[in-house]
């Protein structure tokens, strides 16, 4: 206090009275005066400003460079005034700009004279001309920008990996409303003339163009397979997948390798074209995309050495190993492990048909075990009468009753055993539409629910609904055609059957594509959360159904020792 009060006093003396004191005072002020002068002139540059400073104005723009200069001010103004995770958000976008530039600037390099890739060069663009500039150039960073909630810093990763991750695309069969894919999806196979709205993302095909494209590339028995899996006369993934390997074989012995071509690039080219005309007759089931897979890496691995002939009797010998050991011994060694699981007495309860279930029913029963069977099904393709047949004819006591009265006979269960179309990483099991509500109702009771699924149907994916992807059936088989309608229901009370008029009258819903407000939806699957399953009983033994990709890795493992080995 008492310095500022002499300086202010010195200040304020008449000039004429000036003393050293005051010269020192007001050479000191000057001083710091003029100290303080050049850091208000050129400031320190901090990560802001550095980030936002702006492309290099021509020679002689001084008008745009003071807008530039204010425009940058008022930037770093309303920087200070964000939040911190504001501010965060604020330089992820800048940095990503900064990067969708430079990618910009490579794209134009590597197109000679494109004329797009310099006018993006030269002018500065929005976020949003940037994000569709790099669409445009196969650079998507739509999934990095911060304007969408990403968390990802762009600046610390790497030119690559960034491509790689900006490339990253959904699964074919849940982008359908993609329109590169849908055009490839549709070609020679009609759209659904009824489509369901929320579904737009999963393939709707009329069921009669289900037989896909024929040509001179497609073997004749993977065509007749085809036509056998679009009307469902082979159902089940074991069986499809039987079926198919069954038909790769007769593929495999007629192949003639292409003058100048090896057998290891022609053959895997000509199985390309056959498993696409299956995928146009229904989705591929796990198992199927499981034996492709290992299939392919089969005949990669083959010696070049080798003759034609050596080489498929190799693969057919592969085939005949695949089958016996990942579907027929596995399927034996879960009936052994899930018959320990039986005990005389129990009422055991399993929706739809599944091979391997059927087998550990018959097989405890030829051993002498004293149980019941409720088979519950659903409709429209009522899979478990076949299984009630059977079991019926085995001498086994059945009751074979529709997933809407499932309720009256819970009570009485004691186990479900369940089959499954494919195992998901999570630990939800992909299987028939039904077996969902069956599990959460076993669950609720307190019943142990039991899924037998082989190896073979593990998956490193991840599903958590129905929604996601899942497989349309023909509408039409939701179309009763056989039953009464209700108006002939009511008359047959009073009227002798020989009078009634039930066959003139029409049938339920058989005009439904003429009622614009009606859509028909008949999904195959439904996805059964892990919290509503007990236990999983695979060839390896009993597993928790969280346990799948532990599974799987020592299977890699495995595999890889094999090879070495070889």
């Amino acid at each position: 206090m008492p310095n500022k009060t002499t300086n202010k006093e010195n200040l304020s003396v008449d000039p004429s009275h000036t003393s050293q004191a005051e010269s020192t005072t007001v050479t000191s002020a000057q001083s710091d005066k003029s100290a303080k002068t050049p850091r208000q002139k050129n400031p320190p540059k901090t990560h802001e400003q550095q980030m936002f400073s702006k492309q290099e104005e021509p020679a002689g723009s001084s008008s745009s460079a003071n807008a530039s200069a204010k425009k940058k001010v008022v930037e770093v103004k309303k920087f200070k005034d964000m939040t911190p995770e504001e501010q965060r958000e604020f330089k992820e976008r800048g940095e990503a700009e900064k990067l969708a530039k430079r990618l910009a600037k490579e794209a134009s390099k590597g197109g000679a004279g494109s004329s797009s890739g310099a006018a993006t060069q030269q002018q500065p663009q929005t976020p949003l001309a940037k994000q569709s500039a790099s669409h445009s150039s196969s650079q998507s960073i739509s999934s990095t920008t911060p304007n969408h909630g990403s968390n990802l810093n762009v600046s610390s990763t790497p030119a690559p990996m960034l491509q790689s991750q900006a490339n990253l695309r959904a699964p074919s069969q849940i982008r359908f409303d993609d329109v590169k894919h849908q055009k490839k999806a549709v070609k020679g196979r009609t759209l659904a003339q009824k489509p369901v709205p929320l579904l737009a993302h999963l393939t709707q095909f009329e069921k009669k163009s289900a037989t896909g494209i024929r040509s001179n590339l497609v073997h004749p028995a993977v065509v007749s397979l085809g036509v056998q899996f679009s009307e469902f006369i082979i159902s089940g993934g074991i069986a499809r997948c039987l079926a198919m390997l069954s038909a790769f074989k007769s593929v495999i012995t007629d192949f003639v390798t292409p003058p100048g071509a090896s057998i290891q690039r022609g053959l895997t080219t000509y199985l390309g074209k056959q498993i696409d005309y299956l995928t146009t007759t229904r989705h591929m089931a796990e198992t199927m995309k499981c034996a492709i897979r290992q299939l392919k890496s089969e005949i990669n691995n083959v010696e070049l050495e080798k003759s034609d002939e050596e080489v498929k009797e190799e693969l057919l010998d592969w085939i005949d190993m695949f089958i016996l050991e990942r579907i027929r011994s596995a399927d034996n060694a879960i009936v052994s492990h899930a018959m320990e699981k039986i005990r005389s007495g129990d009422v055991i309860l399993t929706f739809s048909h599944s091979a391997v279930v059927e087998q550990l029913l018959l097989d405890a029963h030829s051993k002498g075990l004293e149980f019941k069977v409720i088979i519950c099904d659903a409709r429209p393709i009522l899979e478990g009468r076949s299984l009630a047949g059977n079991l019926a004819r085995a001498g086994i006591e059945c009751t074979y009753v529709l997933v809407s009265s499932l309720g009256a006979v819970m009570s009485k269960v004691t186990k479900v055993f369940l089959g499954a179309s494919a195992l998901w990483s999570n630990g939800a099991v992909l299987s028939r539409t039904g077996t969902s509500i069956v599990a959460m109702m076993a669950n609720d009771a307190h019943v142990p629910v039991i899924v037998l699924c082989e190896s073979i149907k593990f998956s490193s994916l991840v599903q958590l609904d129905s929604y996601v992807w899942n497989e349309i059936g023909d509408p039409e088989e939701l179309v009763n055609i056989h039953a009464k309608n209700p108006q002939s229901v009511r008359s047959s009370l009073l009227v002798p059957p020989s009078l009634s008029d039930a066959s003139v009258k029409p049938a339920i819903l058989k005009e439904w594509r003429d009622e614009p407000q009606l859509k028909l939806l008949n999904l195959n699957y439904d996805v059964t959360p892990a919290n509503f399953i007990t236990l999983v009983i695979c060839e390896n033994g009993c597993i928790p159904s969280t346990s799948v990709l532990s599974v799987i890795q020592n299977m890699r493992m495995e595999e890889d020792k094999q090879r070495k080995r070889i």
